[in-house]
This record gives C-alpha cells, sequence and structure tokens, in this order.
C-alpha cells in the first residue's frame, strides 16, 4: 500500500512538472506534494519500528500501528 502512495505522489510530481504552467502556479501542490511524502516517510518509519519491536506483543503492536495511523 505504501508503494502504491509513493508511486501516486511520484506521478503527480510528474504531472506537475510537465504542466504548462508557470512554476509560480504549481508551487502550493508541489509544497503539498513534499509535505505528503514526508508524513509518508515518517509513517513508514514508524511502522517499521512497531513492527520489529521484539519486545511488544501483538497486542500492543495493533494499538501503536493504530494510534500512528489516527485510528484510535
Amino acid at each position: 500500500m505504501l508503494e502504491s502512495i509513493k508511486s501516486a505522489i511520484e506521478a503527480r510530481f510528474q504531472a506537475l512538472a510537465n504542466d504548462g504552467r508557470a512554476f509560480v502556479d504549481k508551487v502550493e501542490e508541489i509544497v503539498g506534494l513534499g509535505n505528503a511524502a514526508k508524513e509518508l516517510s515518517d509513517l513508514e518509519s514508524r511502522m517499521t519500528s512497531i513492527v520489529t519491536d521484539t519486545e511488544a506483543t501483538a497486542e500492543q503492536k495493533v494499538e501503536q500501528i493504530l494510534r500512528a495511523v489516527g485510528k484510535l
């Protein structure tokens, strides 16, 4: 799932890069994509940390993941 989101961000960036509008007209969208990419990277790092935690139980990992994605 994360890979498909990354691919969508990359595709949107390429579309913006090839867009005929002036750069200043694209800046807001480019900044938004940068923010989305940063959030995704942070979330991916957090998920990796949770999943590889050898001291946490499965239940604790599920709770941590739900908290990380804002569902708890």
